[in-house]
Formats: structure tokens, sequence, C-alpha cells
């Protein structure tokens, strides 16, 4: 199947203007790399800031790409809804099936992906590839079972390990989706208040059996979770990089996979105002592969 456009949906809420950066990044990584033309599509709330604005547009338009601002207004049911331990806009995305009602095919992006020498028409040759036209696309969440709670979460949901996905990257097709996922979620949440992970364990829910299958390539997280941030630096080449967890490349922490976040940040002005000071090595504990020791940096002096 040819596209003349592909069309790719990210999701920001922005309330101390300092996540931004993270958009630019990973639009940065998916335009060096396309050979396609490229539709963007950002979610956002009153919290994107002119600055923000004026810094994706002039991305979209440097690279030639077309881009959609949807404001998202959420009723105030909607707007108490505790995303545990993640942002609003996490919740964003399970509108993209009813706001893109027209599409057959957007691919939804985390704002903490780098597409490392990855060109995005290969991501959506994977998709296409599927002769059923699944609703959704997804990779394995090979890091989900690493702890307890993620166990007992499992367990709760019915869902086996191998077949619960991540949704940091999706492929949606909004005609296949009947459902209205933000009412689905409000529902989910009554059944299952002790969730913590709760779009993507509705994603999970809604779409079991429903799901074609991507390569782990595709989204392959980086986190201290069974010391994957401390894998030989090559191993990360060709890869949709996903940084989960807490320690973040602008978060004042740096390890080795993060020397593939910084080389796509140059479209970011002055991005040393958005690094939380002091910057701190992560060094691996070799008696606990995934932990790590905090190494601050020393200033030098004048």
């Amino acid at each position: 199947m040819t596209r003349a456009c592909t069309h790719i949906a990210l999701a920001l809420h922005d309330h101390k203007g300092t996540y931004w950066p993270y958009v630019v990044t990973t639009l940065t990584s998916v335009f060096l790399h396309s050979s396609t033309a490229l539709h963007v599509h950002l979610l956002h709330d009153d919290t994107l800031s002119p600055e923000a604005c004026a810094a994706v547009s002039q991305l979209c338009r440097k690279y030639q790409h077309r881009l959609t601002l949807h404001r998202i207004e959420l009723s105030p049911a909607f707007a108490a809804i505790d995303p545990r331990q993640f942002s609003v806009a996490s919740l964003y995305r399970l509108m993209l099936p009813q706001l893109l009602r027209h599409l057959d095919l957007v691919i939804y992006l985390d704002a903490d992906l780098i597409f490392n020498l990855v060109d995005i028409a290969e991501l959506v040759r994977a998709i296409d590839s599927d002769p059923h036209q699944h609703p959704v696309s997804a990779v394995v969440d090979d890091l989900f079972s690493g702890s307890a709670s993620s166990r007992r979460e499992l367990q709760m949901l019915g869902i086996p390990a191998s077949q619960y996905f991540n949704s940091g990257l999706l492929g949606l097709r909004p005609q296949r989706i009947d459902l209205d996922l933000m009412e689905s979620l409000q529902h989910f949440i009554e059944r299952h208040p002790e969730a913590e992970h709760i779009d993507q364990d509705l994603l999970n829910q809604t779409f079991a059996q429903k799901v074609h299958w991507l390569p782990a390539k595709f989204n392959h997280q980086v986190n201290l979770t069974r010391g994957r941030y401390f894998d030989a630096i090559d191993s990360f080449d060709q890869k949709i990089l996903h940084y989960t967890g807490k320690a973040k490349p602008l978060s004042g922490t740096f390890a080795p996979p993060d020397i593939h976040f910084w080389r796509y940040t140059h479209e970011v002005p002055h991005i040393h105002r958005y690094i939380q000071a002091p910057m701190r090595y992560l060094q691996q504990m070799h008696e606990r592969p995934g932990s790590a020791y905090l190494i601050p940096t020393r200033e030098r002096k004048p």
C-alpha cells in the first residue's frame, strides 16, 4: 500500500513549560530520517506556551511537513481522573480514534521517543504488512513484568506478559475502533481502581487478541530495568528508543544511551535551560544490574 502522507500524533501537557523540548527532539529524530511526507497532529491543552508552539511550527516548516494543533478540553469528570504517576497527556491519545476518524491510520508517539537511524516509512510498512488490518499495532512490553506490582497488574487484567503491549508507540486504525475510549476509561477505573497504568491497561484489555505485533526494534525501552541502560552503545542503533522510567535525558542524569537523545536536540533553542541541575552520571551497580549510583559532575573552576 502506497501512502501519499503518513499521519503521526503526539500529546503534550506542560504545566511547568519544560517538557516541550522532548516533543521537538522526538520530531527532529523522525524528520531527519523520514523518506515520506508527514502530517503531525499535536494534541495539547492550555499549557502549550507560545515558545513551544513557535518551536514546533518552525520545525515542521523547516522540514516541510504539515502540522495541525488540536486543542483538548476535558470535561470536569475527565479532568478529575488521576493519571497516577503519568502526565494527563497520556489520556489524550485515547481521543485519537474519534478525533481523526477520517484517517485509515495514525501513528501515535510518546514524546520520549527517538528514531535512532530509523525511517518512519519502515515502521509504516511493518504496520501495513498486517493482512487483517487489526485496530492496533504495537510492540510487546518486554520490561513490564520486571516488578512485582506490574506482575500483579497483569494478573488483575488476565493478560500474560507476552501479550501485553507498551502504548508509547501505537499504529491506530480509527475506522476500525468503534468505542469511545475515554468513556471506556471511566468504566475501567471503576472496575480496577488499583490499576497504575490506567490508559495502557485499558488499551491492552480492550484490544486483547486484536493486536498486530511489531518487531521489538520499533519500541526499544531504555531504562534501568534489567540493566538495559548499560547495554553496549551499538545495541541502540537502528531502533526507536523509548526513554521510559524516571531517568530521562533532561532529568539531570546521564548514561550511555542518552548520547542518542542529545544528537537530535539541536532544534531546541538554548536547550541547556531545560536540564535539571546538577547533572549526574549513572554508574551501574555490578551487584545489582538494575540499579545505579548517581555520581555528581564537578564544575570546572574558572
